[in-house]
């Protein structure tokens, strides 16, 4: 086999080349004298093909090392042999001027003969052509001035892009020889640093080349790498075992600058999280075994980059991330920590812990030899696995304590029996036991109480057993028998537990009976018990050597728990439970405010004992004044003014006063004027029997027979008409409020519903004291001289509220103003009566009502007027020819007069409109259904009566009263078949005119048709329908009827 020689040579002299212009003969002499030697060499040197090497020796031997020397370096010369090309290298000194002529020169020699073969023919170097097609001399010191003497004969530096355009063609081939473990090491360090040296420039080149070789036999590229992580195959010196990862083969990282291009590639040192489960427990069970072997590295810190597996197979790093072994001990941390409630349901949420995962433990290392820790002692020391739960943590309860107190409180006192002792830092926190002692754990009850207020079922305290039933909620703790021994133990250095005296234990089993009765039936049983514990505690009092501290004891207790028993009495509810602030000893039986004790406790057992315990003991007091005027303001009903009254005559002026300004400043005189009752201070109220006194309260009819207590002792006023009409009077001298104005007219009004003599308005009427509101809204007090008016329809009103000066009370207060109106004369300026509308019909689209209800015409008769002495036949064909129609087209005009002024308002839709003709009457109504509906409930009837009473030459209507315009209405709305039957019961005389019936639809089977025939009936009309009748009849019955001017018909009927 030929090899190709490559010979490195140290260094040259760039002597050498001193003319770079001779550089064209040079290399054509050299060529030529190569032709020559390899002439001779094909006849010669073959002979011997070993020789070579000995040839070479001998040309290193003979080599000046001076230069290695001068930097303290030792001779040397190495073959480094590969598959196709044996390299050589030494450090000698150089090539002189007179070796570079010698090896170019066959059979001329720089060096010595010594032996056969070496050097013989003077060949010496050139003894390798024994082996080699090709050789080439190569040193790597020349200066880059001593390179470019070779680029005008085409010397080139290779590229990046052309060595890694041969590396993609190498891992294109079969035989790759990047991907061949069989090519040495040296081969694969010099192409990394290549690579390296590459990936600066192209990384993206380089990221793309599958050049990572895998333990699986696979090749990765660094690009596929940003999907699928790779890691090295060692971790701090220690070989992975065979995990379900993606290792680096080791075989390749044995060369360091391999190892560092695949860094530079992406690949990662592994850490436990980014194995499995069974590859984490193996890697731990490999760093354990070989924990002992070096103790520098075998601690937390050295591990604090691993991972752990929990049981929900989440990876955490122990370091920053809390763990506990797994266990099925009631009492172990997965048992604890796991939350029996929602998340959101309780008020602590779950601490930041993890239980490891169960396959950490099956089975566990056997411990090695040299090792002193056991597999879960190491785990405990090396990563932080935690085999018990702390209590505390620094200066505060630790959150798995608060945790367990939350969502496992049946299990908490037994977790602190099991802990405690390992917690040092509590018993040395005063604050921290208290914090220990205010968390719920569960009684025997089942119920939940603060872990302080408990007690032990010890001996000890069994005599309270005897007080107390099953079924009653006494802190009893609830136990395990597993670490009931070990329980007193902690009780007695947490400081709870038992009662500090017998005094603590009576009161606090005497609470338990109290929580257990609330809302349920007391039985006589209990009452009993109650009795004996008072009976007890008051022992207690009696025989304790510091009657101060318990005296006060008992007083904080029975204040602020409701620990005071109290009987049923007669037809009362109970018993109940209140507390001693709420109670007296001697009291009126009927005080609601507070309980009176002393009459419901005569004949109970232990009578004279419990007295001394209420009265004495915890100093219940009897009655006062403050507790009576108490009653007053807390009381439902007005009972407690009559015991109030009781006193009167034993208070001195200045209890007066004191009795006065707490009735003033608390209002303790109750009124029921409303549903619910309300409380008033007496400058609120009158001594009067008047009712809507504009926010007064009046007290006569509720009071009536304690005149001399709210008049003589309160000082509540009295009222009389002349003083409130005084006040009124005098309101206009001086600048009063207009809101305060507008109360004494309430009052006044309020006054006059039930005044039989008045006083005259005609004062008032001159000043100004009408509160008047213009239309810019600013309301000034004014006299009656101002034309104003009042609200009395707010249909009518909104036209106006912008235009007109109206009275400043609302509609609804108008009406019940009515009283001082009507005193005051003003009644005419109701809008009502002062508006007048003007309406028109402007369409030409209309269609006449066929409804018989609604066919006026038909009702002629009963509307014909029978004092028309001539023309009555025409006033009654005009009746007969009334046209109701419906429209769209109806317009309207409001007109109100005002200071002389016509104020005009216009009404989008009019509701009616009556249009006279030569021979009928046309009544014009909406076509809109509820329009209509309301003209004909509230509008027809006024109007055409209106119609009726009006003189056509004046336009002006007479007056009528409210019984004929109910009548008109009455006619209108019912059936033609009962008009007369109407008429007569409201007491309208017959007339002698027959009814024609040719226009009239009569059922003729009703035999009310033949009555309305005979006995006709009508209702009078204007007085001058017709134009040649001028005059009324004074003795005409039925006009008096629809007329004010008159008595009522039946009257002038049996005159």
């Amino acid at each position: 086999m030929a090899y190709s020689f490559i010979t490195y040579i140290s260094s040259a002299d760039s002597a050498l080349f001193p003319y770079p212009k001779l550089a064209p003969y040079i290399f054509h002499f050299v060529s030529y004298i190569f032709i020559s030697i390899a002439r001779l060499l094909a006849k010669d040197v073959y002979n011997s093909s070993a020789r070579f090497v000995f040839e070479l020796l001998q040309n290193a031997d003979d080599n000046s090392y001076s230069k290695a020397k001068s930097r303290s370096e030792a001779p040397y010369v190495s073959f480094r042999v590969y598959p196709r090309q044996i390299v050589l290298e030494c450090n000698e000194g150089g090539f002189t001027p007179e070796d570079l002529i010698a090896i170019c020169n066959i059979g001329n020699s720089s060096k010595t003969s010594v032996q056969v073969y070496v050097g013989e023919n003077n060949i010496g170097f050139k003894s390798v052509f024994m082996v080699a097609w090709k050789v080439l001399v190569h040193s790597p010191k020349y200066r880059p001035r001593d390179l470019k003497l070779l680029m005008g004969y085409g010397l080139v530096y290779l590229s990046n892009y052309g060595f890694l355009e041969r590396v993609r063609q190498d891992l294109s081939r079969d035989d790759s020889l990047i991907r061949s473990f069989s090519v040495d090491d040296d081969w694969h360090l010099r192409v990394a640093r290549v690579l390296m040296s590459a990936y600066q420039e192209r990384p993206k080149s380089v990221s793309a080349l599958a050049i990572i070789p895998l333990t699986n036999g696979e090749w990765k590229s660094s690009t596929s790498i940003k999907t699928h992580r790779i890691y090295h195959s060692h971790c701090n010196g220690y070989h992975i075992p065979e995990v379900n990862m993606p290792l680096v083969d080791p075989r390749a990282e044995k060369n360091p600058d391999r190892e560092r291009l695949f860094s530079q590639l992406g690949v990662k040192n592994p850490y436990l999280g980014t194995v499995d489960l069974d590859g984490s427990r193996a890697q731990l069970e490999f760093l354990y075994l070989m924990a002992h072997l070096d103790r520098r590295i075998d601690s937390a810190h050295f591990y604090s980059d691993m991972d752990l597996i929990d049981q929900q197979n989440r990876y955490q790093e122990p370091d920053s991330h809390t763990f506990y072994f797994p266990g099925k001990d009631m009492y172990s941390a997965e048992q604890l920590l796991t939350p029996t409630k929602p998340d959101g349901t309780g008020k602590s949420s779950r601490p930041g812990v993890y239980i490891l995962h169960s396959r950490y433990m099956e089975p566990r290392p056997i411990k090695p030899i040299g090792e002193r820790r056991t597999w879960m002692t190491w785990l405990s020391e090396s990563l932080q696995v935690r085999n018990t739960i702390p209590i505390t943590d620094s200066n505060r309860l630790s959150p798995e304590c608060t945790f367990i107190a939350e969502h496992h409180p049946e299990k908490f006192v037994g977790f602190l029996v099991k802990n405690w002792k390992f917690d040092s830092a509590l018993l040395g926190k005063p604050k921290l036991i208290d914090e220990l002692l205010k968390l719920k754990v569960v009684c025997e009850s089942e119920s939940s109480y603060s872990l302080g207020e408990t007690y032990i079922p010890v001996p000890e305290i069994s005599y309270l057993r005897k007080f107390l039933l099953d079924e009653d909620d006494f802190p009893w703790l609830k136990t395990n028998n597993s670490w009931l021994p070990e329980l007193n133990d902690m009780t007695k250095a947490l400081g709870f537990g038992y009662p500090k005296s017998e005094l603590e234990a009576y009161l606090r089993a005497l609470q338990s009976i109290k929580e257990s009765s609330d809302g349920n039936h007391t039985t006589p049983n209990e009452t009993e018990r109650v009795y004996d514990l008072y009976a007890r505690i008051q022992a207690q009092y009696s025989e304790s050597s510091t009657p101060d501290s318990y005296r006060s004891i008992l007083r904080t207790a029975f204040a602020s728990q409701k620990l005071i028993h109290v009987p049923k009495m007669d037809d009362e509810e109970g018993p109940y439970r209140e507390s001693s602030d709420n109670c007296l000893w001697e009291a009126p039986q009927s005080m609601e405010c507070k309980i009176p004790l002393k009459w419901k406790y005569n004949d109970v057992k232990h009578g004279s004992c419990l007295a001394k315990l209420f009265n004495k003991t915890l100093g219940i007091p009897n009655v006062g004044l403050n507790d009576l005027l108490n009653e007053l303001q807390s009381s439902s009903n007005p009972n407690p003014v009559q015991r109030k009254d009781k006193c009167r005559p034993k208070m001195n002026k200045e209890i007066t006063v004191k009795v006065r300004r707490r009735f003033e400043l608390r209002k303790l005189i109750y009124s029921n004027g409303k549903a619910t009752g309300e409380w008033h201070s007496p400058s609120q109220c009158l001594w009067s029997t008047v009712t809507n006194t504009g926010g007064i309260v009046t007290l006569k009819d509720l009071y009536k027979d304690l005149q001399n207590f709210f008049v003589e002792l309160l000082g509540v006023q009295t009222l009389t008409a002349e003083m409130v009409y005084s006040k009124l009077l005098e309101q206009r001298r001086g600048m009063t409020p207009i809101n305060e104005v507008k109360d004494t007219i309430w009052l006044l009004n309020s006054y006059l519903q039930s005044e039989q003599d008045p006083p005259s308005s005609t004062s008032l009427l001159e000043s100004r004291e009408f509160p008047v509101r213009y239309p810019n809204g600013v309301v000034e007090l004014r006299s009656s001289t101002v034309d104003f008016t009042i609200s009395d329809r707010k249909h009518l009103s909104q036209y106006f509220f912008d235009k007109a000066l109206f009275l400043d009370f609302s509609t609804e207060e108008v009406l019940q103003l009515e009283p001082f109106i009507e005193w005051a004369n003003i009644e005419t300026r109701y809008i009502s009566s002062c508006v007048k509308e003007i309406s028109s019909h402007t369409s030409d689209s209309y269609r006449s009502l066929t409804s018989p209800d609604q066919k006026i015409s038909q009702k002629a008769y009963g509307l014909l007027h029978p004092r028309i002495v001539d023309g009555e036949a025409s006033f009654y064909d005009l009746l007969k020819n009334i046209d109701v129609r419906e429209t769209d087209g109806i317009t309207s005009e409001l007109h109100l007069q005002q200071d002389g002024k016509e104020i005009k308002a216009k009404v989008s839709e009019g509701e009616i409109h009556i249009e006279e003709i030569t021979d009928g009457l046309y009544i014009y109504v909406p076509w809109d259904a509820k329009a209509q509906y309301i003209c004909f409930l509230d509008r027809i009837h006024k109007d055409l009566l209106e119609w009726i009473l009006t003189e056509p030459s004046t336009a002006i209507s007479k007056p009528y009263s409210e019984k004929a315009l109910t009548l008109m209405k009455t006619i209108l709305q019912a059936p033609v078949d009962y008009v007369s039957v109407i008429l007569d019961r409201a007491g309208i005389v017959p007339i002698e005119t027959p009814e024609d019936l040719s226009g009239v639809d009569v059922d003729a089977s009703n035999p009310t048709d033949q009555t309305s025939v005979e006995n006709g009936h009508a209702i009078r009309g204007s007085s001058c329908r017709s134009d040649s009748i001028s005059a009324c009849d004074a003795n005409d019955t039925i006009a008096n009827e629809l007329s004010d001017d008159g008595n009522e018909a039946q009257d002038l009927g049996e005159q």
